[in-house]
């Protein structure tokens, strides 16, 4: 549902002023929408759709899943890697896979730290952070640091508010910390604890950083403010300074909590205000507890204190929810004032999450038809998981806590650990490139583990050399499954040698195509004129994570081209 047009408008002080324009002429096929503009400070941004300029095939609504908006910090890192660049760190766009287009590599030390600082637009409250890690392509893993300290600046220096331990080989990392108030961040990685696999750097392509939890409102009573009510100062007897009062009315009153990402609640406690001219707490008769569900919120519990207390605490009922409600219906305010709700401070505890996590042997390297050792070592930190749930994403299922699959096929497969302990479930993904090679068809007694085993056989038969079966009416062809996105500017195809014929099996034509995300593309033809051990092609690199090689039918070997015969393929980048 992508509109035709949208502007991007920021609050100026008195009015909106577009700052930019999200314009599509082929809506149905953009998934999101991007634009930049000059910097502006503002408090407010609005995404402005004009009548008519809905989706083509449904222009009067406007409908979309998130908006995501960029402050460019200045960054400072304490070096950078040859041809790497700085500026992608906090440019919003999160590519791992593009290299020094979109990732940044400090250079290499095993003596010194690394560090990253991001130098805010003014001293924010934050609470958290995600650093997206790159992808190295050579070790097929995302370059995840052994170990990362989250500093935030004070008048005096840095202080650490956070050390991390992220997993190997994911994708981002996502860090929560005691919310401070500061005007930069650092990631500082201490010195040789960058990634398992390459400790003497820091990889990454974005870093994010989160505000603390939001406070909205119905209405508040002249001189009070929202601050008090999540501050954590718990005061009822400080008046404006520590308490929050609604506006009087007749109508219900709420406060809404956003509390920055989905979580479940456990204990909740509202800790009413104190008035000294009624000398008595200003407790709610009844408050009704909503989550938003996407779409509308849902009453999930109702209190009805008996009296004027302190406090009143509930367990809340652990739904999954990032937006919650408390709205106190109408005249049910306190029972001498019940036109105002009235509080100091609203405390949510956080159920104790737990993690779904597992590793593989091998580590990285995957292979069709090797089998693959998959460990749970998902945590919780009441007691033991009960359950398991794996799909690995070829149509296998297990409910064992440490299997063993095995794809028949290469391919990109998306694993699923589904771990359980009582009504608690959590998941985690990780992608598997496994690699191989698939063919159209084969010669009956030949076996295409040879294509690509480092031998290089002509004259080997079954043992060294594959043939396609015989066809006069269709194609043949060779896909090599790469075991992940690569980079890539030649090949060479290793021809077989045909003892009866006593000539090498040279295919008169052959198409090198690149798998482009959806389809295949020819990137490079050879049409060899005569019978040669080998032929080389080369292209423009390409990223991609499977090469085709196509015989277009009739196109086999002058003596015999009904077949594809080769004893191995080599490709790269060339160096």
């Amino acid at each position: 549902m992508t509109s035709q047009r949208v502007e991007v408008q920021a609050w100026d002080g008195s009015r909106y002023e577009t700052v930019g324009f999200l314009t599509h002429f082929s809506p149905e096929t953009k998934e999101r929408s991007t634009d930049t503009f000059d910097p502006v400070v503002t408090t407010k941004l609005r995404f402005y759709q004009r009548p008519s300029e809905g989706p083509d095939s449904y222009d009067s609504v406007m409908w979309l899943t998130e908006v995501d908006y960029n402050v460019d910090f200045p960054v400072a890192v304490d070096s950078t890697y040859p041809g790497y660049s700085k500026d992608v760190i906090n440019d919003g766009d999160i590519n791992t896979l593009g290299g020094t287009d979109t990732t940044w590599a400090s250079t290499e030390s095993m003596t010194e730290p690394h560090w990253v600082e991001l130098t805010l637009d003014r001293q924010q409250t934050l609470d958290s952070a995600t650093i997206h890690w790159a992808y190295n392509h050579k070790r097929r893993q995302y370059m995840s640091p052994q170990q990362l300290e989250v500093q935030a600046w004070t008048d005096s220096g840095y202080s650490t508010v956070a050390t991390i331990n992220p997993k190997v080989d994911v994708e981002a990392t996502t860090v929560e910390f005691e919310p401070v108030i500061t005007s930069k961040l650092r990631f500082s990685q201490p010195a040789g604890m960058g990634p398992s696999a390459y400790p003497a750097v820091m990889w990454l392509s974005e870093i994010d950083v989160g505000t603390a939890p939001r406070i909205r409102v119905d209405s508040t009573y002249p001189g009070y403010d929202t601050a008090p009510i999540d501050d954590g100062v718990i005061d009822a007897f400080g008046g404006t300074r520590t308490t929050w009062a609604s506006a009087e009315s007749n109508e219900s009153h709420a406060v809404t909590i956003d509390l920055g990402k989905e979580m479940r609640l456990g204990p909740v406690t509202i800790h009413w205000a104190w008035n000294h001219k009624r000398e008595e707490y200003m407790t709610s008769q009844r408050v009704d507890v909503q989550i938003w569900n996407g779409s509308e919120f849902w009453d999930v519990q109702t209190i009805r204190p008996t009296g004027p207390e302190a406090s009143t605490s509930f367990f809340f009922y652990p739904y999954p929810t990032r937006t919650l409600r408390f709205i106190q219906p109408p005249n049910h305010g306190p029972v001498n004032y019940d036109t105002v709700m009235w509080i100091t401070e609203i405390d949510l505890e956080p159920l104790d999450e737990f993690e779904a996590s597992f590793t593989t042997d091998p580590a990285s390297g995957f292979e069709a038809g090797v089998a693959i050792g998959f460990t749970d070592t998902s945590t919780h930190p009441n007691g033991e998981l009960t359950a398991w749930t794996w799909d690995f994403g070829d149509g296998n299922a297990s409910v064992a806590q440490h299997p063993i699959h095995t794809y028949s096929e290469p391919g990109r497969y998306e694993v699923t650990l589904t771990a359980s302990r009582g009504g608690q479930t959590t998941e985690h993904h990780r992608v598997l490139d496994v690699a191989g090679i698939s063919v159209d068809s084969t010669y009956a007694g030949y076996s295409t583990s040879v294509i690509d085993d480092g031998v290089i056989d002509a004259t080997g038969g079954t043992s060294t050399t594959w043939a396609s079966s015989e066809s006069s009416s269709a194609p043949h062809f060779v896909e090599v499954h790469l075991g992940g996105t690569k980079e890539v500017d030649y090949a060479t195809i290793h021809w077989a040698f045909n003892d009866k014929r006593g000539e090498y099996m040279t295919s008169q034509e052959v198409q090198v195509q690149n798998w482009n995300g959806s389809s295949y593309a020819t990137i490079a033809t050879v049409k060899p004129t005569s019978a040669e051990t080998e032929t080389t092609i080369t292209f423009d690199p390409v990223m991609t994570n499977r090469l085709r090689f196509y015989q277009p039918t009739g196109q086999g070997p002058s003596s015999y081209d009904r077949v594809m015969w080769l004893t191995e393929i080599d490709y790269g980048l060339s160096p």
